[in-house]
């Protein structure tokens, strides 16, 4: 197991110092980083993709609300809906989105989100996934299509319900979700002590799901990258739970064997990814489009602001805090959203609403190679604020 995991690690390793080397140059006017001689040049080319869409939302003004997150957190509770009106309207009076109703404001450049005390809780990267690697993605996809069904029942849950999904007759892709995920809680057995168990798409007997996951260990990489920078907290310290949870134990389960398989083609920090097809939406999502669609918007009503939605583009987001949703399309596209689900992170124990900001941005890449690789050793074995207070 240590040898699998350390040829993962080593590569989304590689990819994370670089892409944070490079900005600490570009933006900073710090020494600058040069690719390691394991990284194919095709590689470099989508971490300089990557550098240039981030440092672009960085240069650019922010999108800033007048409230604190924090407060609107608290507010909204744990489990929004977003389906009272009433609520929706005095949160709203409570909460005012950026710009009011009567504006309609449609960006398109690279942009981060923030509230008035300067806490970032929102980046939009349009472009950030290079055309060569989306279409490496698109074919991966193909594996997962035998698993891509609709159920007849979708239990009160919107990811499965027919209605948000194309006819299936007129899609180039098999219409529904699947979820790929190394930790999660049977349904309904969130509370009651269940252990933690990898989800059905990545016991399949065929493999499909983990050679879905070994297809994509260079997108996996680019998105650990991108999460290292914009919220390098989060990121080292939940990619820590997850290997912490690989300790070894004198008698396993098969639920801990079938993890600890998983973990040798798992690459981020999430701890699962969705990926829809032919459907309009968590905590990064990203959409990979067969053809682009100058019209689709991905939309945050409590914001009040539209994102142009073309492919490639990635939005990192409270999710579960703050609404969005995609318009209608015709173009055929799959939806990756990658999560942390909080009773998974709970059980972890990966701290859930840690906020990142403009100052802990600044702080992460003033540091040199060897102080970020000494802070992110010590986010990973638990110590979650220590490299980097506020």
């Amino acid at each position: 197991m240590e040898n699998h995991l350390t040829a993962l690690e080593h590569v989304t390793d590689d990819v994370s110092t670089y892409i944070a080397g490079r900005l600490r140059h570009t933006l900073f006017d710090l020494p600058n980083d040069y690719p390691p001689d394991t990284m194919s040049p095709t590689l470099v080319t989508h971490c300089e993709r990557a550098v240039a869409v981030i440092a672009e939302a960085w240069r650019n003004p922010p999108i800033i609300v007048n409230w604190e997150v924090h407060d609107y957190i608290a507010t909204i509770g744990k489990n929004p809906t977003g389906t009272s009106f009433l609520i929706e309207a005095a949160i709203s009076e409570k909460f005012p989105p950026a710009f009011p109703d009567y504006i309609d404001v449609v960006e398109g450049s690279p942009a981060r989100i923030n509230d008035c005390m300067s806490h970032i809780f929102g980046w939009y990267l349009p472009g950030i996934i290079s055309e060569d690697l989306q279409a490496h993605v698109r074919t991966a996809l193909e594996l997962l299509h035998p698993l891509l069904k609709i159920p007849e029942n979708s239990s009160g849950n919107w990811r499965s319900d027919p209605k948000y999904f194309r006819n299936k007759y007129l899609s180039k892709y098999p219409p529904s979700v699947v979820n790929l995920v190394p930790l999660w809680y049977q349904a309904g057995h969130t509370h009651d002590g269940s252990p933690l168990e990898t989800s059905a798409a990545l016991k399949e007997a065929n493999g499909q799901g983990e050679h879905f996951l070994r297809e994509i260990i260079e997108f996996q990489a680019i998105i650990r990258g991108i999460m290292s920078v914009i919220h390098p907290e989060q990121h080292f310290d939940g990619r820590g739970a997850l290997l912490r949870h690989l300790r070894p134990r004198m008698a396993r389960t098969s639920h801990e064997e079938c993890f600890e398989h998983v973990m040798k083609v798992w690459g981020t920090a999430f701890t699962g990814l969705s990926g829809w097809s032919e459907c309009g939406l968590d905590d990064l999502i990203i959409n990979i489009a067969a053809h682009h669609d100058h019209d689709i918007r991905v939309e945050l009503p409590g914001i009040g602001i539209r994102f142009r939605y073309g492919s490639g583009t990635a939005l990192a987001i409270l999710g579960k805090a703050i609404r969005h949703g995609v318009s209608a399309t015709d173009v055929d596209r799959y939806c990756l959203a990658f999560f942390m689900r909080q009773a998974v992170s709970e059980r972890l124990g990966i701290p859930h609403e840690v906020m990142m900001s403009e100052k802990v941005f600044k702080k992460w890449l003033s540091l040199d190679e060897p102080e970020r690789v000494q802070a992110m050793l010590r986010m990973q074995a638990g110590g979650f604020l220590s490299p980097l207070d506020y």
